[in-house]
């Protein structure tokens, strides 16, 4: 079975991956480049690459365990040795004999994630996307398998250029939703057809969908053979009830989930350890309601209530607006 691009009708050859397609008729196809382990606080997952024909942008899946392999890295590819296969991630060929796609013991959790410059890399505070990711990789982590789905797919598909602009527009007044609308944009301009392949390359058919976002479960199986077999919501950690939550995650807020994230929970050690005690800022001897953290991912995994307002306005904007899952507190 050739498997070096995974298309959703056909394959195309692998040197047509780094531009657009040629015709409008084209196949979208998609092809893993590369696999790299990543260390992080949480643990360690592997991150693969992805070109494809359909735009010029690197999608990027963030796999955790050994069971979920993608498809289009191990295909073999013309006139490459072992080390090649090394260098790039893949299996050693001896390995990767079969033609038959390794069958996955039971449906995993999957997060479709979009990039988020500002939310994950700079730790803004207007939204909840840092935490979501973070959130998503610990469950993972936990569980010892998953898959984020990483598009770039930045300000819900309009780009940081456009979404800073519509941050402005917010600073007048405006909300997420009529911030785009005024820029002429959808409220929500992403597509999902990149992650159905990208999902197709690890053989996941079935999976528990770490989402608030209804539309999101339609889209996802949307022309396709992909079955959302349970929602999992994301609930943001600083709206649980400390008495649920002594340690700002999801799974110590059990009383507040639906059944899925509980049957999540079972086979978890939710043990807490204890955390470094933050950095010092020798800038500001008061306490400060957002102390610097170790990493980025201490700081997007435990918001604080106080850090997180202009996330709040943000959360029951798309709740309202968007129609997400998302059972409001009171404020």
């Amino acid at each position: 079975m050739d498997t070096s691009s995974i298309s959703s009708t056909s394959t195309l050859p692998e040197n047509k991956l780094h531009s657009l397609p040629e015709s409008p008729l084209a196949s979208p196809s998609i092809v893993c480049k590369v696999r790299a382990r990543i260390p992080y606080p949480g643990g360690s997952f592997y991150l693969h690459l992805y070109t494809n024909n359909m735009d010029t942008k690197e999608h990027l899946a963030i796999v955790f365990g050994d069971e979920i392999t993608s498809l289009s890295l191990n295909e073999p590819r013309e006139n490459e040795t072992e080390m090649d296969r090394k260098v790039r991630g893949a299996a050693p060929l001896q390995n990767n004999l079969s033609d038959t796609p390794k069958t996955l013991s039971k449906a995993p959790v999957v997060r479709i994630h979009s990039e988020c410059y500002t939310g994950e890399t700079v730790s803004s505070t207007r939204c909840d996307c840092g935490y979501q990711l973070a959130e998503s990789m610990r469950l993972m982590s936990l569980q010892k398998s998953g898959v984020v789905v990483y598009l770039r797919q930045e300000g819900r598909n309009i780009g940081l250029l456009e979404k800073l602009k519509a941050y402005n527009l917010q600073d007048m007044g405006h909300d997420t939703v009529t911030a785009n609308l005024i820029l002429n944009h959808p409220a929500d301009g992403r597509t999902y057809e990149m992650a159905q392949l990208i999902l197709k390359d690890f053989s996941i058919n079935k999976m528990q969908l770490l989402t608030n976002n209804p539309d999101k479960v339609e889209k996802i199986t949307e022309n396709s053979d992909i079955v959302v077999e349970s929602r999992l919501p994301m609930l943001p950690s600083w709206w649980i009830d400390p008495s649920h939550a002594d340690h700002c995650e999801t799974l110590h807020g059990i009383d507040a989930c639906p059944t899925p994230i509980n049957d999540l929970a079972t086979d978890i050690d939710t043990t807490v350890e204890n955390t470094p005690e933050y950095l010092e800022n020798s800038l500001n001897k008061a306490k400060s309601v957002s102390p610097a953290a170790f990493s980025s991912y201490e700081r997007h995994i435990r918001p604080t209530k106080p850090t997180m307002s202009e996330a709040d306005k943000y959360l029951i904007t798309k709740a309202l607006k968007m129609g997400h899952l998302l059972d409001i507190p009171k404020f």
